[in-house]
């Protein structure tokens, strides 16, 4: 390599005149040259013998002097603040700084996303086809906790290295089984009408029968549409909703996006527990914002009191934060002329006590999926519309903190399990980044589940059809190709709808 000595003896030789600062950026543009120079020859020197270290304390050059009390599929991980001090002091990348090692748990279908740097030796060791198991050691405590159900899905070397080197540290990124669902489909539609206001097409209803799915019941079928090795038990709906789901319509549709579309719709969330054996119900469903389960998780949260390392408390004021009512939209049947009003709407106003600064007349809007069927100007579902609406108030209301919210995202000192995703949680994650353990805990927004999340579903188009009367109405199946239906009578003299009689009803534009 040429000696830096050569530069320094020709800028001491430098004329002394308006010359010399021209010889001064001669040399500082050399030595910058060289020491980049001597930097990619370090690297090659590296990568072509990996044992000719640059550093005996490096992890790069012996990973496992930097191993953690961490193992991914009982393999040890590397320290990542030893590899960062090595990367650093050799300009190599480090855009992992700050991800690895660590594990992050969301609420909902999307899968969580884990950070972890191994070496290759130690993946080596590892069936990538399976799904695997983090554990994280807490020396302080002498506990360990084991998050189940990981695969990898992506390895890439960060270290110089020659293809092969056992030496080098790859970033793993691993996701939990929820990752394993992105490519599960369903083709199916759930209680959707045969007419604006008529009967719901059977092959629609519950299990064919003609009567319509329940909300479990659909998020049931459904739910089996998860690969099957990968979806564990059916989680049961709470109890948050009244009436029956109508027209979902989830025909060329992702499962993940149908199952995201019902939770929304009920203001609730689906929760995944990581450190629960796989053969267990390791899926709930709880709804966003319970006031029940808050009391569980300030309880949580004082217990832990001592080992918070830092928190995001925020102070706000109420003025203008909850609404004093919400309008709940129902889309009407029949169908409407162009420009005319397509929604239905009943206001609800906060069943609660008032909360200081809750301004009269505020509102939100909630699609709601059940339809106002009218009959000429003459709604004829009025009672199950007002039910529902008061239902969705319900919801709502609950889910918006009465008096603020103080906190948003809690730290603390090692692996901490007693709080998970849930009804007050949106996220969760564990993480090790060379200065040991902590547990970081993101909170849901305070103002109340999301409104704007679920769009309503869409609207039906109707087929042109054919209305046959029977002459024997006293036949109880149609003919093939026919539905029983009902037809009704206009009288325009009276402007009302009379003689309501069987009928068959078959599709005449497919």
């Amino acid at each position: 390599m040429p000696s830096l000595a050569l530069s320094v003896r020709r800028l001491r030789a430098a004329p002394t005149d308006v010359q010399a600062p021209l010889c001064f950026k001669n040399f500082m543009r050399k030595l910058r040259h060289r020491c980049d120079k001597a930097a990619f020859f370090a690297k090659r020197l590296f990568a072509s013998d990996p044992a000719r270290t640059i550093s005996h304390q490096s992890p790069i050059c012996n990973p496992h002097h930097g191993d953690m009390g961490a193992t991914f599929a009982d393999q040890p991980l590397v320290d990542p603040k030893t590899l960062y001090d090595q990367c650093r002091m050799l300009g190599l990348r480090q855009d992992w700084v700050g991800l690895a090692n660590g594990l992050c748990n969301p609420a909902g279908v999307r899968s969580g996303i884990g950070h972890l740097l191994m070496t290759r030796a130690s993946l080596d060791l590892i069936d990538f086809n399976t799904p695997q198991s983090l554990s994280i050691f807490h020396e302080p405590t002498s506990t360990q906790i084991d998050f189940e159900s990981l695969v990898i899905t992506e390895c890439e070397a960060i270290t110089p290295s020659f293809p092969g080197d056992p030496d080098a540290v790859f970033h793993v990124r691993v996701a939990d089984i929820r990752h394993l669902w992105r490519f599960a489909v369903i083709d199916a539609g759930f209680n959707l009408r045969e007419t604006p206001t008529g009967n719901y097409r059977k092959e629609t209803t519950f299990e064919e029968s003609g009567t319509p799915h329940t909300w479990q019941q659909m998020f049931d079928a459904v739910w089996e549409t998860l690969p099957a090795d990968y979806r564990g038990d059916t989680p049961t709906l709470p109890e948050v909703t009244e009436g029956t789901p109508e027209a979902f319509d989830f025909y060329a549709t992702y499962t993940i996006d149908a199952i995201e579309m019902i939770l929304a719709r009920l203001g609730c969330a689906l929760t995944f527990n990581p450190t629960a054996d796989p053969e267990d119900a390791i899926y709930s469903v709880v709804p966003l914002g319970d006031p029940d389960a808050y009391e569980t998780f300030t309880a949580s949260v004082d217990d832990l009191a001592r080992l918070r390392l830092d928190d995001n408390e925020g102070l706000e004021g109420n003025l203008g934060r909850v609404p004093a009512q919400v309008n709940v939209l129902f889309r009407k049947q029949m169908p409407v002329a162009n420009g005319e009003n397509p929604w239905h709407t009943i206001t609800v106003a906060d069943p609660n006590d008032p909360v200081p600064g809750q301004l009269e007349d505020t509102t939100v809007w909630l699609i709601d999926d059940l339809t106002a069927d009218y009959q000429g100007d003459t709604l004829t579902n009025v009672t199950g519309l007002t039910s529902r609406a008061d239902s969705r108030a319900a919801e709502y209301f609950r889910s918006v903190r009465r008096d603020g919210h103080s906190l948003r995202r809690l730290v603390y000192s090692g692996a901490q399990i007693s709080i998970l995703p849930g009804e007050w949680v949106s996220e969760v994650s564990w993480f090790d980044r060379g200065g040991g353990v902590m547990t970081e805990v993101k909170l849901i927004p305070d103002n109340g589940q999301p409104t704007a999340e679920w769009p309503g579903n869409k609207p039906q188009a109707w087929r042109e059809t054919e209305i046959v009367r029977p002459d024997d109405e006293s036949e109880d199946e149609p003919p093939e190709g026919y539905t029983a239906g009902k037809v009704v009578r206009y009288d325009a003299t009276t402007g009302e709808w009379v003689d309501r009689h069987d009928c068959w009803i078959r599709d005449t534009d497919t």
